[in-house]
């Protein structure tokens, strides 16, 4: 091979390295960019009176999808390690400070809870209560950028009205939604609202 041949071999071959560091280069700092912006920074409240504003807005039959687009980073899976089980729940942020309601039956007895956010970061939980009449459980982790929920009116509710169920039904799917509607109110059994509001049951 002539000497000339050599040198445009040597010139292509350090083109073409000089290449691939610079894609390699760029990748990176893409990557890390993306990995250090967090735009969970800061904690956001899913804020009912907006969200009824912005539902105003919306067609009829694309509110549901609102809702649901706008409670979901709130929804979290909650996995419960007990004796001999692993159980799987649903719960939601309602406090910036990492406070999560769930059902007392999911966390009640756990050697330990671990918590999925929507976000896929997971983090270990403390009980901070269980009421068994209610059937309500209150637990609590430490993150940051936590979005949450707000809580609504039960009483505006009404008999008839649609409601969405957001939630990890059995362990199958993760945030998965279904909806209905409100078929009773005013449980008397249970002892949290005056007699005179309560229904017949």
């Amino acid at each position: 091979m002539k000497a000339a041949e050599k040198s445009r071999f040597f010139h292509l071959y350090v083109f073409i390295v000089a290449v691939a560091v610079a894609v390699a280069l760029v990748a990176g700092f893409v990557v890390m960019s993306s990995r250090s912006g967090n735009p969970l920074a800061q904690p956001a409240s899913r804020d009912v009176a907006k969200l009824r504003e912005e539902i105003k807005k919306t067609k009829y039959d694309d509110r549901k999808a609102k809702v649901v687009e706008y409670v979901l980073p709130s929804v979290v899976v909650i996995r419960a390690k007990k004796p001999g089980e692993d159980v799987l729940g649903t719960g939601f942020i309602v406090d910036p400070r990492g406070y999560i309601v769930t059902s007392d039956h999911v966390i009640s007895g756990a050697q330990t809870i671990e918590v999925t956010l929507y976000d896929k970061r997971k983090y270990a939980a403390q009980v901070q209560g269980i009421d068994e009449k209610t059937a309500i459980a209150v637990i609590k982790i430490d993150a940051p950028g936590l979005e949450f929920v707000t809580w609504g009116d039960s009483d505006a509710a009404r008999i008839g009205d649609e409601v969405i169920a957001i939630g990890n039904p059995s362990g199958f799917l993760t945030h998965s939604v279904t909806n209905g509607i409100i078929s009773q109110k005013g449980r008397n059994e249970l002892g949290v609202i005056k007699p005179e509001a309560a229904g017949p049951f």
